[in-house]
C-alpha cells in the first residue's frame, strides 16, 4: 500500500530541495553594524526615559532623537547594499522619515524638561511674586 503521493505516481518526479542555507555574503554581515548601532542607541534612550521617569525623559528623548538623526545621515551616505535594515524604501523616503522623527524627538527631549522647570518655578513663586503697587504690579488687597 503506497504511503506517499510520489508512490502513487512514479512517473512524476518531485524536486528535492536542500535544507542547508548558503552562508550570507560578508557585505550582509557588515550591513548589520550601522543598524545595530542605531538600535542600541535608541534602546538606550528609551531605557533612560523609562528608568529615570519624568526627571530623565527629556534626556532619553534627546538620545533617541540624536540616534535617529545619525541613522538618517548613515542612510544618506551608505549605498543601499551596505545600509542593511536602514534601507526600507527609497533613499529619500528613508532619510526624510528618519530626519522628521529624530528632529521631533530631539526637540521634545530638549524643550519638555525646560517647560517642567518653568512650570515648577511659576507655581512656587506665584503669579505676582516680587511685584508691588508702586512698580506697576496689581494693587495689593487689604490696604
Amino acid at each position: 500500500m503506497p504511503s506517499r503521493d510520489r508512490d502513487l505516481a512514479p512517473e512524476a518526479t518531485i524536486p528535492r530541495t536542500s535544507h542547508a542555507k548558503p552562508a550570507p555574503p560578508p557585505t550582509a554581515q557588515a550591513a548589520m553594524i550601522p543598524y545595530l548601532a542605531v538600535l542600541v542607541c535608541v534602546a538606550a534612550g528609551i531605557y533612560i526615559a523609562w528608568h529615570v521617569g519624568s526627571h530623565g525623559g527629556g534626556r532619553g528623548g534627546a538620545v533617541a532623537g540624536g540616534a535617529l538623526l545619525v541613522a538618517a545621515v548613515i542612510r544618506l551616505v551608505l549605498p543601499t547594499r551596505l545600509a542593511g535594515l536602514l534601507a526600507v524604501r527609497h533613499r529619500a523616503t528613508d532619510v526624510i522619515t528618519l530626519l522628521v522623527l529624530g528632529a521631533s524627538l530631539l526637540t521634545a527631549g530638549l524643550v519638555l524638561p525646560g517647560l517642567r522647570v518653568a512650570d515648577r518655578t511659576r507655581s512656587v513663586q506665584g503669579p505676582y511674586k516680587g511685584r508691588c503697587a508702586q512698580s506697576g504690579g496689581p494693587p495689593m488687597k487689604g490696604k
